[in-house]
C-alpha cells in the first residue's frame, strides 16, 4: 500500500514535458496549415474543411490539457475514494 501512495501522490506532481507540448503544438499548427493547401475550388467548402478540422484539433488539445493535470480543477478526480479508504483502515485498526 505504502507504494500505491506513494505512486498517487507522484501522480499528482507529474505532466506531459515540455518537449512532448511542443509536438502536440507543432503538429496542430502544420496539420491546419496543409489544409489551406488542399487544391479545392469551392471555397466555401474549403473554408468548411478547414474548420472542421481546426475544432476536431482544438477538443483533442483540451483533452490532453485537461487529462495533463486529473488531481486539479473542476473536472478532476475525486479524493473520496480515498478519504474512505482512510477511514476503514483507521476503524480497522481499533
Amino acid at each position: 500500500m505504502i507504494d500505491y501512495r506513494r505512486l498517487r501522490i507522484d501522480a499528482v506532481d507529474s505532466r506531459l514535458s515540455a518537449t512532448m507540448w511542443w509536438v502536440i503544438w507543432v503538429g496542430a499548427i502544420i496539420s491546419i496549415g496543409v489544409a489551406y493547401f488542399y487544391n479545392i475550388p469551392d471555397v466555401r467548402l474549403h473554408v468548411i474543411l478547414v474548420a472542421l478540422m481546426s475544432g476536431f484539433l482544438a477538443m483533442v488539445l483540451f483533452m490532453i490539457i485537461i487529462n495533463d493535470r486529473p488531481f486539479f480543477g473542476h473536472v478532476s478526480v475525486s479524493s473520496e475514494p480515498y478519504k474512505l479508504i482512510l477511514e476503514r483502515l483507521i476503524d480497522m485498526s481499533r
